[in-house]
């Protein structure tokens, strides 16, 4: 019998050569080429800060490699690359930060302060606490308690101003109600006022004794007001009045 002959075994290069021509024919375009260069350097996680020669090393042994076939390509893909991570790394950095600073402010604001406290005394109280810790320096930890505790007295300031603003609108109620009424002619002082008022009144114990002398007088500024719109709208009444007159005069001359 006549021995089948053995097929001729390539050599290596060879073999490397109809690999890689097998390998090329995956990609149908130079975009698929260099997605594919891309996702192998995500894969094996090339340091987007590294240079291309460092990078080059771990890349090298990967078939995909190859996708690219000048250098040229390769570079440039890279540097696409490191530039995506990087802007990638800085994004993620930032919502990171961002989002420990709200889970910091929501520790705080859970807690429920009556009024800002000092940096020492929010140690004690927080420093064992996981928002507290992962606000990751000092500096920038500071810098949103310091943050907090300023908006926080303005908003008390301000709640304390419009609760005296109501309790002396309030007070003023039972100005209102005094008979014979409180006029800017010669004002009765608040003393004489005063023993007229219902004492036992939630209107009149809202406010401490300087603070009535201090609605009392800011009553009276109130009614002068008042006085002086009801003399400005009374000119206004009488000079459109006296208007018609004035044009009928006028067109008898």
């Amino acid at each position: 019998r006549t021995p089948t002959p053995t097929p001729p075994v390539p050599a290596p290069a060879a073999t490397a050569a109809i690999r890689l021509e097998q390998h090329e024919r995956i990609y149908d375009s130079k975009k698929e080429r260099i997605e594919a260069f891309k996702k192998m350097l995500a894969e094996l996680k090339v340091d987007p800060e590294s240079e291309w020669s460092d990078a080059m090393k771990i890349i090298i042994g990967d078939e995909r490699y190859s996708a690219l076939k000048s250098m040229k390509d390769k570079v440039d893909t890279f540097k696409e690359y490191c530039e995506k991570v990087r802007k990638e790394r800085v994004d993620a950095e930032r919502r990171e930060k961002k989002k420990a600073k709200e889970d910091f402010i929501a520790m705080l604001v859970a807690r429920n302060l009556p009024g800002p406290i000092e940096y020492e005394r929010a140690i004690r109280m927080f420093e064992s606490e996981s928002p507290w810790k992962a606000v990751k320096t000092d500096l920038e930890r500071r810098r949103i308690f310091t943050e907090f505790m300023v908006d926080l007295g303005q908003r008390i300031k301000e709640e304390r101003r419009k609760d005296k603003i109501a309790r002396v609108q309030a007070f003023g109620e039972l100005l209102d109600a005094l008979r014979p009424p409180v006029t800017t002619v010669n004002p009765p002082t608040f003393g004489d006022v005063d023993r007229d008022l219902p004492q036992s009144d939630p209107r009149y114990t809202a406010l401490a004794p300087e603070e009535r002398t201090f609605a009392y007088q800011e009553y009276l500024v109130h009614l002068e007001n008042l006085e002086e719109i009801g003399r400005e709208e009374k000119a206004k009444a009488q000079r459109r009045r006296d208007k018609p007159v004035v044009k009928g005069f006028l067109e008898f001359l």
